[in-house]
């Protein structure tokens, strides 16, 4: 950080500027990344993770939960968050008791 004492009046504006970013770049990676996920799925995120968080894509595996986990977690009574199996069925959040997906 540089250190700058007793300016003069006239450098006052010029140091309050902000450093500008061309986000014209941005927005083509951004695009780009949010392309190759939509067609890419699970595997375009992992790749993306993998390259800007520099995530061990072996990580992954190991986060997995499986048909079975998810299925006891979501009959699993909650005061809170507990919900009927005849109402996850009826969003379309269970179709049988080991099939679970968020989207009907």
């Amino acid at each position: 950080m540089e250190v700058i004492k007793y300016p003069s009046r006239e450098e006052w504006a010029s140091l309050a500027l902000r450093p500008a970013l061309d986000v014209t770049t941005l927005f083509d990676t951004v695009r780009t990344v949010l392309d190759e996920v939509r067609k890419g799925g699970d595997a375009a995120v992992i790749r993306y993770e993998e390259k800007f968080d520099k995530i061990d894509p072996a990580t992954f595996k190991r986060l997995q939960v499986s048909e079975q986990e998810l299925a006891e977690a979501l009959l699993t009574p909650y005061p809170k968050y507990y919900r009927p199996e005849s109402e996850l069925r009826k969003y379309g959040l269970l179709r049988n008791s080991l099939q679970w997906s968020i989207y009907p």
